[in-house]
């Protein structure tokens, strides 16, 4: 493992739509068959080694999009689950202007986690609100 934090991947929206849009993620935490590491909920919370945590925190740059706050800051946060999406981020105007959005993602385990490949699913869906 490692404590260096890095960049997992980037989202770009951008909409015309009269209110803006919203980004929301849809999928489960990480699991290897019937063991999985705990979602960290929808409060943020810091990186605690020894423990097993998940989620991911993100930032915006450019355009009027923000971060929803429990996945802004340094903290991260994982309240999504296959059958609930979470909002991360959104705008509320249309102005056509792209704003980049930059995912983390936080993993920690226990000493007593069981050793294996462990994945996930995620699927981000962006929603232009009329």
């Amino acid at each position: 493992g490692s404590t260096t934090e890095v960049e997992a991947h980037t989202l770009s929206a951008k909409t015309d739509a009269t209110n803006g849009y919203s980004v929301t993620v849809k999928g489960g935490t990480l699991s290897f068959g019937t063991t999985t590491i705990p979602g960290l909920g929808a409060t943020s919370s810091t990186s605690n080694p020894g423990t097993e945590q998940f989620g991911l925190r993100m930032t915006a740059a450019g355009g009027s999009g923000a971060v929803n706050s429990i996945y802004a800051g340094s903290g991260f946060a994982f309240a999504a689950s296959t059958s609930t999406a979470s909002q991360v981020a959104s705008s509320t105007v249309g102005d056509n202007a792209t704003t980049t959005y930059s995912v983390r993602y936080l993993v920690n385990i226990a000493g007593t986690t069981r050793s294996a490949n462990y994945t996930t699913n995620l699927v981000y869906i962006i929603t232009a609100n009329f």
